[in-house]
This record gives structure tokens, sequence and C-alpha cells, in this order.
């Protein structure tokens, strides 16, 4: 069928190639113009014939009949360009570069009147613009992620995408080596945040980790010349939440210079509670355990960038992240056990403090090339350096209420965990288009890492009073690994509608597991092909279909091939898995975009298929600890489908639906025929938003869940609601909003475990509602750097292909 479709297109072109075809190039002073609007207009009455928007690099063509034409070119805050134009049969005519003027006058009217949606779409990815989104001001990178369509977090802040862990998040076009995916996200403002990129289904030319696909953070930039900045304060009740935010730019003659930072005090209070039943004895025993915790986080970051342009055709670009922060927590643990329909006959108290440095530094070099003819030539070198020293102090005391002994003393525990991480980085990337609408994009990337964590627990020792280590429970553990990648896409267009890509993408991944202490090592080594195909079809100005499909790979973390024993209580136990093998996933995505006069829908069909799929198995041992575990499963079979709509009920209503509903069958009988399991799923959002007189705005923001199974139990469903008060002032240059969070206190995890031996029941719960007031003042102007509706500068390597 799609061969069919193919030749279908190509006799389309052969019978326009007497056609003539009009290129060209458009800029302002020697720097491109990217997403302008080119039209083709009849001399006679400026009736509009023909139209396209330009790409990335600013540059268009349009194939029409031979004929004497007026070409319009229109972008926001630029005066529009007319050029006249005669083609003859089969003509192929450059134009060159056009230059367009700014102006200023129409500059100030776009700075207070020009607004992107919440949610913009495209075929190639999802944009959310985080400025439009009042329910996340005075938040973090966190609080973004989940108002995103397709995207939830759960309680520990892991980030999935349509129901998968295995998403790949990046800021600003490239991963960071800054700790985990949660402390990261915790260290970004949202109001340092531009937008959110979401490509579930990512070409060849992008890393092939991340089956689910990748998010890309875009953080703000600042275009003006001269001095301009932005102050941000935040202060939050109940928990406590406060922030504070800054960021200044100067730019003058062929430099630019940004800097900025942030400071955040967070307090968490919540509980976690598991009932455990267990078969197959005498008599079915009962364990009770609940966890009440209090956290406190101090934190901030200081970053600053650096951009020189020698040239119109060369940059240089800098940027260095520091980061530091500090946890305090307390954790009150208690249990109880004995047989089911008796008073426990066990009590077990296990209390804990601990507190938890953090430091990073991430620096990047950038340069960009421009030749002749579009060419361009991208490279980076990237270096990270994270560390982490946490310590814990454990109190603990059994009592039994029968029997002989009717109780224990206290004993003592310390545990220590001393991490430290290394990346780094180095990437080339090549566009070359040719014979007009031809282009070839190649690169490579070397990757580096090294982790090591060494992991010590003590015992106090009564007889001797001092601390001894625990042999079993003490090691120290490194994960290196190497991915070496290189890549080749192939972009064309055949006739004006039809647009496709093929790549294919080569990754050799080397890595190694050890634990020291012990003496182990698990070596692994393996080479993995990730071809990649788009296709795009433009049925009418409004009207577009798009069918993609993609490889990709999941490999498993350092902290999932650890085979030593971490554990947060002594009933509680983690083990890794270094014999785990990574995931190869197939993606395959249909979607429809439909644009209407107040409005804009995108729906769409997805499959994936899993090939070694791992996840986590919880499993009681016979000393009856519950012990975590991970395991590759045989497949997973994933099938779904996505619905996007933004509707402007009136010029002071504007709403946002999205919901995602998908179908999962695990196969996992390699392990146990119990776990083939088919999981059905589905979320949901919606997001209000009103402007009101007087410039005031009202948002509400709404997800729900209704629960879903997984290959040992199920989750159970839960809702959350958000509502933010929006006022500009001081002539737009400062606002105050006001947001409520968790309104009714309602984001609470529920998950079920069941197997034939025993039934687990969990339950999560952080204080998360909270009222915060934010105070933001913008002074000379500050703006993002973006250009245009649908796409903007800082966002690397994502350009619509």
């Amino acid at each position: 069928m799609l061969f069919a479709l193919c030749l279908i297109f190509l006799y389309t072109g052969h019978a326009n190639a007497q056609q003539a075809t009009v290129s060209g190039q458009i800029k302002d002073k020697g720097e491109t113009i990217p997403f302008a609007t080119v039209a083709l207009l009849a001399t006679e009455d400026s009736t509009l014939l023909q139209g396209t928007t330009a790409d990335m690099d600013g540059n268009f063509s349009l194939s029409t009949e031979p004929g004497s034409y007026l070409l319009k070119v229109q972008f926001v805050s630029y005066t529009t360009e007319f050029v006249a134009i005669t083609l003859a049969p089969a003509e192929t005519k450059n134009l060159g570069e056009i230059q367009m003027k700014s102006s200023e006058k129409l500059l100030e009217e776009i700075l207070i009147e020009d607004e992107k949606e919440l949610f913009e779409m495209t075929a190639e990815k999802r944009i959310y613009n985080v400025a439009q989104d009042m329910t996340v001001t005075g938040g973090t990178a966190a609080d973004v992620l989940e108002n995103v369509p397709s995207v939830t977090v759960d309680q520990d802040g892991t980030v999935s995408l349509r129901g998968s862990e295995n998403v790949r998040i990046f800021i600003n076009g490239r991963q960071s080596g800054l700790t985990s995916s949660a402390d990261i996200l915790a260290q970004i403002p949202a109001d340092a945040i531009e937008r959110i990129e979401i490509m579930t289904n990512p070409s060849a030319k992008y890393d092939a980790e991340g089956s689910a696909g990748i998010l890309n953070i875009v953080l703000k930039r600042n275009s003006k010349k001269g001095i301009a900045g932005m102050l941000s304060t935040s202060a939050g009740y109940s928990p406590h939440n406060h922030n504070i935010s800054g960021n200044l730019n100067y730019g003058k003659g062929n430099w630019r210079f940004e800097g900025g930072g942030n400071m955040r005090y967070r307090e968490r209070e919540g509980y976690a509670r598991t009932d455990r039943l267990t078969f197959g004895g005498l008599e079915d025993q009962f364990l009770n355990q609940f966890r009440d915790y209090q956290r406190q986080n101090l934190s901030g970051n200081l970053n600053f960038g650096v951009e020189f342009s020698p040239s119109d055709n060369t940059t240089f670009y800098s940027r260095l992240t520091y980061q530091k922060g500090q946890d305090f927590d307390q954790n009150f643990n208690t249990y109880s056990a004995g047989i089911v329909g008796e008073d426990p006959l066990d009590l077990f108290i296990r209390n804990n403090e601990e507190d938890e440095y953090k430091s990073g530094i991430d620096y990047s070099l950038d340069w960009t090339q421009k030749f002749k003819k579009e060419r361009q030539l991208r490279m980076n070198i990237s270096y990270s350096n994270n560390s982490q020293d946490a310590f814990q102090r454990n109190i603990q005391a059994y009592q039994r209420t029968s029997g002989e002994i009717s109780s224990l003393s206290d004993e003592f525990q310390n545990v220590g965990v001393l991490e430290n991480q290394d990346n780094f980085i180095l990437e080339a990337n090549y566009d070359h288009p040719f014979l007009g609408d031809k282009k070839i994009e190649t690169g490579f990337k070397s990757s580096w890492r090294e982790l090591s964590s060494d992991y010590l627990v003590e015992d106090f020792d009564e007889e001797i009073q001092r601390f001894e280590p625990v042999a079993s429970l003490t090691n120290e553990f490194v994960f290196e690994e190497w991915v070496n990648a290189a890549y080749a896409t192939f972009n064309d267009k055949i006739g004006e509608k039809f647009k496709y890509q093929i790549g294919l993408r080569a990754e050799h991944t080397t890595m190694n597991s050890r634990l020291l202490t012990t003496n182990e090592s698990y070596p692994r080594d393996y080479l993995n092909l990730f071809p990649s195909a788009f296709f795009t079809y433009q049925l009418n100005t409004t009207n577009q279909i798009q069918w993609n499909t993609s490889r990709r790979i999941n490999r498993p973390s350092s902290r999932a091939l650890n085979p030593f024993v971490t554990f947060s209580d002594p009933l509680n136990i983690r083990v890794g898995n270094p014999l785990l093998n990574p995931e190869l996933t197939w993606n395959f995505e249909i979607n429809y975009l439909k644009d209407f006069k107040t409005s804009t829908l995108t729906a769409g069909v997805y499959y994936r298929y899993v090939d070694d799929k791992f996840g986590r198995l919880r499993l009681i041992n016979e000393e009856g600890v519950a012990v975590s575990t991970f395991e590759n499963f045989a497949t997973e079979h994933s099938v779904g489908m996505e619905f996007f709509w933004i509707h402007s009920f009136t010029k002071w209503w504007r709403g946002n639906w999205s919901i995602n509903m998908y179908r999962n069958q695990v196969i996992a009988d390699n392990i146990n025929e119990n776990y083939n399991v088919t999981i059905f799923g589905a979320f949901g959002r919606v997001a209000q938003t009103l402007t009101l007189p007087k410039d005031f705005s009202f948002q509400a923001n709404g997800f729900f869940s209704p629960g879903r199974r997984t290959v040992q139990g199920r989750f159970k469903s839960f809702y959350v609601l958000n509502l933010a008060l929006q006022k500009e002032i001081w002539d737009k240059k400062g606002s105050l909003s006001l947001r409520l969070d968790d309104v009714f206190q309602s984001r609470r995890f529920r998950i079920i475990t069941e197997e034939p031996e025993f039934v687990l029941d969990s339950e999560f719960f952080r204080q998360t509602r909270s009222l915060i007031f934010t105070f933001t003042y913008r002074f000379n102007n500050y703006k993002e750097k973006r250009r245009g509706g649908r796409g903007s500068d800082g966002g690397g390597d994502f350009d619509d292909f």
C-alpha cells in the first residue's frame, strides 16, 4: 500500500514537471528569520494563489505555473515585503536573500498583545508554552510537567509519557548530567522555562535512548540589545514553599551575556502506608507498616552564558551552571505483625534522621558555522559532575507482646552513601541542502559517564561500644557507560503536499558494573541500528496527515543493575539485576491535524512493540522481607489513541482538552505465567483560561486518571485540580499571581500488589495542597528569545524536519 502511494505521488510530480519554482531565504541584517509567511499573489488583483512557511533557517520554496506574480513576505514585528517576479516554464529561480526591516511600532504592539496558545501542535511535536500557564507560576519544572498532555509525574518525581517511564529529558536540546531527573526538575524554576517540546517518536538524528520519546525543556533567552532582566519571588504556605529567581541579560555588538539564578526553600509532609497479608502457612499473617515523614529542602543554582558572533555565519555560545542543595528528612516508622484476626504479636519502631548534601556543575560550549547554500555545521562539547553525600541515623526498638521476652533495648544504626557522577559529551551535526528541497543531515555523538556509589552500613556493638560495618550491606559500586553513535537522514518532498524523511542511526554501547568490595564485574557490549521514517501529506491548508515509525532503546539504569542490597528499612529492600538486557522498541504513529477558524484538533493512533521489556517485581522472601528487583519480561504490545483540542469560545475564554487511552499487553511467562496481563489505562487533562477586566485573568487545570492494572496488581484512580488568579500591573511590566494547588488534596497514589502467597496494599501521600503568592517584574521589556508561533531559538536540534 505504501509503495502504491509513493508511485501515485511520483506520477503527480512528473505531471507537474513543467511547473516553475521560486525559492529564497528570509533574513534581517544577516540573521535568518524562521517561520515567516510567504504568499504568491496575482499581479492583477492581489488574489492569494499559493502560500507556504519558511523553515527554521528562513528558507522557502514554491512551485507554480509560469507567469508573472507578486511575492509577499510577512512576519510579526517586521514590515511586509513585496517582490515582483516572472517565471518561465520549468525555470528554477532563486531570489537569494530577502531582507526584512523590523517595525518598532509594530514590535511594541506585539509585546503587549501577542499571546501564544497554551498548547501548540505540529505534526512532529507538541509544544507547551509555559508562560501561558498561570497554575505553575512560582513552581518548578516538575509542576510544569504535571500539566503537559500525555505526561504524568508520580510522588517520587518519576516522569512517564503515554504511560511509560522510558522517557528522555533534555535541557535546551541536550541531556543534562546533573543528578537524577527528579532533582533536575526540582532545581529549574517554572519562570525560567519558555516551553516544553514533546516528541513521542523522534527521528534518527536524536538519541535512541528513551523508548517512549523525548521531553525537551527550553529555557528562556532574551534577544534584546542593551540590558534587560526579570525578577520573580514567591511565598507559599501549608506547607512552606518559597522561591526567588532572576535573570539578567546584556547585549552589545557581537556579544551577548546572560546570567541568572534561584534559591528555594520547601517543606514537605506526608505518609506511606503498606498493609500486607501473607498466606500459605498454618495461619494467615499480617504486617502493617506506617511511615510519617517530614522533609526540608534548601537549594539553589547559578548560571552564566556568553554568546559571541564574530560574523553573520559564525556563533559561539558557552554556558555554565552550578547548583547546590541540602535536604533534611525525618521519618517515623511503626510496624505491627501477628496472626489475622488477633492482636499484634510483634511491634517494631524505627525512626531515622537523614542529612543529604548535593552539588553539581554543568558546562557546555556550542559552535555554529554557516556556509554557502544554507549549509550548516553545529558542534557541542559538554561536561558535568554531580555529587551526593547522605548520612542517616537510625534508632529502632523491637517488642514482643507475648512470650518470655517482653522487650529489647534500642538499637542504633548508621547508613552513609557517597555518590559521584561524571558525564562527558562530544557531538557534531551537519546539514547539507541541495537540489531545491532535498537535504541530508548527518552527525556523530560520543557520550561517556561514570557513577560511583560507596554504601556503608554500621550497627552499634554494645560490647565494644562502637559502630561496626555490616559486611553483607556494605559495598562500593562503580558503573561505567560509553555510547558512540552516528546517524544520517534524508529529507525531500514530492510536489507541494507530500514530505518525507528517512534516517538510520547506529549506536555502540559499552558498559560495566563493578562491585569493588566483592571484586565482581558484569561487562556488557552491544551494537544496535535504529531506522526511522516520517511521511507528511498536506490535504489542504487546514488538514494534515502524518505517519511515522522509529526504533528506540531503553538501557537499564545503574540503580537497576546494582546487585547489592539497599534498603529503606529491614523489611523492605531493593536488589538490582546486573544481567538485565536493554529494551528495544518499535514505535508507529498516525496523526491527523485539523485547523478550524477558532480551534485546532489533533487525533492520533500509536502502536508500540517492546522486546525484552524490563520492570520491577516485588516478592516476599523466606525471612518475610519484601524484596524489589528487576527482570526482563518477554514482550509488550501497546496500542493507544490521543486527542488534543484547543478552542476559543470568545475573545476572553479559551480552553484546552486532551485525553490518552491505551491498552498494554505484557507477555511475561518466561518468569511466571500469572504475569501475562492486559492493562487498560487512560488519563485526561483540561485547562480553561478566562481573560477578565482590569488586566485580571483566571485559569483552572484539572487531571484525572481512572487507574490501571500492573503486572502484579493495579494502580488506583486519582484526580487533581489547580486554580490560579493573575493581575498584570505597571503597564504589564509586572504581575501578581495567587495559585492554589491540589484544591481537594486528592493527589494520593495507591498500589495493590497481588500474588498467590501475599497481598500488599500500599498508599503514598504528600502534602501538595498549597497556597502560593508570586510577584514578577520585567524591566527594559524583557522577553524570551522567540521567533514566530512554531519555534524559537534555544532549542538545540529540535527543529521541524
